[in-house]
This record gives C-alpha cells, sequence and structure tokens, in this order.
C-alpha cells in the first residue's frame, strides 16, 4: 500500500477513469483504481463507482465501474453493465453485457454473452450467449449460437443454433449420470466388502 494525498492506494495497478472532459483537449487520465471510485456520479451512473475503467497490462484484485474494459490484463472479479476482455483474463464477472475476445473468464453471470476465440468455464446467461471459435465448459441461457470452431461440454438452453459440439446433450447426460452412478455404487460395494 502507498499513500497520495493522505489516503491509502495500491501501487502498481493503474487504469483510466473516464469522466466528461473538463474543456476543450481535456480527456480520461490515468489514476489508480482507488482514486477512480472517487470519480464524480453523473446523471444515470450508479454512485460509488466510475463511469468506465480502462486496464491495459495490469492487474487487479476487484474492478467495480458501469463500463470496464481490460486489455491484456487480469482482474480477480469484475462488476459492470458492461465487460469487455481483449487478450486477458477474469476470475469472475458479473453484468450485463460481456465481450471475450481471445481471453478467458473462469464464471460469467450476465445477460448477454459474446465470446470470440476465447473461452469461459461457468456461463450462466439469462438471455443469449453466442460463441465463434471458442469454448465452454457449462453453458445454462436462454439461447445459444454455437458458431463453427465452437464447443462446449455442458449446453442447458431452450434454444440452441448452430454447429453445437456438445460433449453431452440431455440425452447423453442421463445416460453418463446413470452410468456413472452404477460405477460409484460397485466401487462403493467393493470397499465396504473389505
Amino acid at each position: 500500500m502507498a499513500r497520495k494525498n493522505g489516503k491509502e492506494m495500491e501501487t502498481g495497478v493503474l487504469a483510466q477513469a473516464e469522466s466528461e472532459p473538463a474543456g476543450p483537449g481535456d480527456g480520461p487520465t490515468a489514476v489508480p483504481i482507488a482514486e477512480a471510485a472517487e470519480e464524480t456520479v453523473g446523471e444515470g451512473e450508479s454512485p460509488g463507482r466510475p463511469e468506465s475503467i480502462t486496464l491495459e497490462r495490469g492487474g487487479a484484485e476487484q474492478v467495480t465501474a458501469d463500463t470496464v474494459r481490460i486489455t491484456m490484463g487480469a482482474a480477480g472479479m469484475v462488476e459492470a453493465k458492461e465487460v469487455s476482455v481483449v487478450q486477458g483474463a477474469v476470475g469472475m464477472v458479473r453484468a450485463e453485457d460481456v465481450s471475450i475476445t481471445q481471453g478467458g473468464v473462469g464464471m460469467v453471470a450476465a445477460e448477454e454473452v459474446e465470446i470470440r476465440q476465447g473461452g469461459a468455464q461457468w456461463i450462466l446467461a439469462r438471455e443469449e450467449v453466442s460463441i465463434e471459435q471458442g469454448g465452454a465448459m457449462w453453458i445454462t441461457a436462454g439461447h445459444v449460437e454455437m458458431k463453427p470452431g465452437s464447443g462446449a461440454v455442458f449446453v442447458i438452453a431452450p434454444r440452441v443454433e448452430g454447429e453445437i459440439r456438445a460433449l453431452f446433450d440431455w440425452r447423453g447426460a442421463l445416460a453418463f449420470g446413470a452410468a456413472f452412478g452404477m460405477v460409484a455404487g460397485i466401487v462403493r460395494s467393493a470397499r465396504r466388502r473389505r
């Protein structure tokens, strides 16, 4: 932790907080993430969090803003209305719209998710998931669109479009569960006999 202007803040983590420019030629400036949360709140914005944070070639434990853009960086947890990850990684994302390009996310909870040449382990989306040349282990959504070169292990959705290469559909998952249960029962019986 470092101190600046009498306040403690984390060092080595920089972001850009965008607010309305004060005058001509004034644009976004790079500030520590701890200070980005102190930006003034405009009309329609959430109080206590900045309008936008851009994280480039850096890392952060937790990022909260209306819009978060991560380029060649990483974050543990991101909460925002809109999240864009390009060649980066995030542990968990909670947002309305999520876009991942050549990056990876551990868990996504969002309204809509779009993945291009990237992946996610768990995706939970209320509305739509679109994956192009990417993959996921588990997808639960209202509508899933799998474009060429995409795959998933488990897909649970009322509507699925495209060339889906799921390891298990609902019938396969049911058969796998039954077979796994039988094998587990046999192993358990064998252990009890000893």
